[in-house]
């Protein structure tokens, strides 16, 4: 496991970096009325994948709680758009307009879900060796 480091200025901060040498970081995420224009509210997380979605809830509880709003869409970037908060959204009757990320193409040399065959009479899973999968 590779040590992890801390920003002796700012340790809450998260090392990051978006195609440049990385630096103690934060992601901005900002909740706005699109009719209005009116930014609803903001909240800074570590940089790093998966927070978006909790402030994104975060954020929508707050506007529920202080404005009364309770909006029926949604629109984000795939930062957001991962498979619990795109469940998490129906749930409170609020459509999702947010990108999946889609990971299919990074294998990182591993077999994608494609190279499995299901064979529903032994209902198992065969690996691309042929070996099954119970």
């Amino acid at each position: 496991m590779a040590a992890q480091i801390v920003s002796t200025t700012d340790p809450d901060a998260y090392w990051a970096g978006k195609g440049g040498p990385t630096e103690p970081s934060y992601l901005d995420n900002y909740l706005v009325d699109n009719a209005s224009g009116v930014i609803l509210g903001v909240e800074a997380t570590r940089a790093r994948r998966g927070q978006e979605a909790l402030a994104a809830r975060r954020l929508l509880q707050q506007a529920q709680e202080r404005f009364g709003i309770h909006p029926e869409s949604l629109g984000a970037d795939t930062g957001y758009g991962n498979g619990e908060f795109l469940a998490w959204l129906p749930e409170r009757q609020i459509q999702p307009h947010i990108p999946v990320i889609d990971r299919r193409h990074q294998t990182r040399r591993a077999y994608t879900r494609d190279a499995f065959r299901y064979d529903p009479s032994e209902n198992v899973y065969h690996c691309p060796q042929g070996q099954a999968l119970r």
